[in-house]
């Protein structure tokens, strides 16, 4: 017997009923895959692939919706494949990048930090869903550092070299520089501190042509200069979160 919707199927069920799990599970198993290129010393390979991983679980939800095929099932195999592509995999690649030794454990509590942070992060989305505690803010802001936005941040040192084109001397990399790093990228995702959603932003009719623009510059440049144009997005990212804090307090004393 296989729930979906709360409705028990005993008979044949339509295939659009798999599709968003199937593509939630191929985003694991080429999250999976960035471990193993980075065993291989595969770098620039292990971070794409946790990016197309992120990429994938934003179209798994859109899918559903879509379909009309949301369910409990899906909401939590999203979570778990999230836990392991956005807080196991990047903790992994970003210590075997680091090229520590086992006994460095201050960087390996770090890398621990982040993980438990992510597992929380993804416990109280799955808890809020349950229990229907959105707000209406909470259309427009993120809790927190959502989770594949928390891999690419703490990938940040890696993708910075990679733009430097310096091969570990373009970015500090001593493990008291990545226990920092690392430590603070770990309380924004756990954080309740407010972050943007762009997919619910609302844009006025006369910037629709400067946001097209703006989109084709970034697709050009993910194409021609992707680590120098990841590089600005989340220096900009992390430009923008003074921002939501403050149009966050700004909504919160109109209501």
């Amino acid at each position: 017997m296989f729930k979906i919707n709360k409705i028990a199927f005993s008979k044949p069920i339509p295939f659009s009923y798999l599709l968003p799990n199937m593509i939630t599970i191929l985003g694991l198993l080429i999250g999976v895959t960035s471990i193993r290129l980075a065993i291989e010393c595969r770098w620039h390979e292990s971070v794409t692939c946790i990016l197309v991983g992120g990429m994938i679980d934003g179209l798994d939800g859109r899918i559903a919706r879509l379909l009309n095929r949301t369910s409990i099932f899906g909401a939590e195999l999203d979570s778990l494949c999230d836990l392991v592509n956005f807080g196991v995999a990047p903790v992994l690649v970003l210590y075997l990048w680091h090229g520590t030794t086992t006994s460095d454990l201050l960087l390996w509590s770090a890398m621990l930090l982040f993980v438990s942070c992510m597992a929380l992060r993804l416990a109280r989305f799955n808890s809020a869903i349950f229990l229907d505690k959105f707000t209406s803010k909470d259309k427009y802001f993120s809790r927190g550092v959502p989770a594949p936005c928390g891999a690419l941040l703490l990938l940040a040192p890696m993708i910075f070299d990679f733009a430097c084109d310096v091969k570990m001397n373009a970015v500090p990399t001593t493990s008291i520089f990545i226990f920092c790093y690392s430590s603070f990228v770990s309380a924004l995702v756990i954080s309740r501190v407010p972050t943007l959603i762009i997919k619910h932003c609302r844009i006025q009719p006369k910037y629709l042509i400067y946001c097209i623009v703006l989109f084709f510059a970034f697709i050009i440049g993910i194409i021609t200069y992707p680590w120098h144009t990841l590089a600005a997005c989340i220096i900009l990212y992390f430009l923008s979160i003074p921002c939501c804090v403050y149009y966050f307090n700004k909504m919160s004393n109109v209501n």
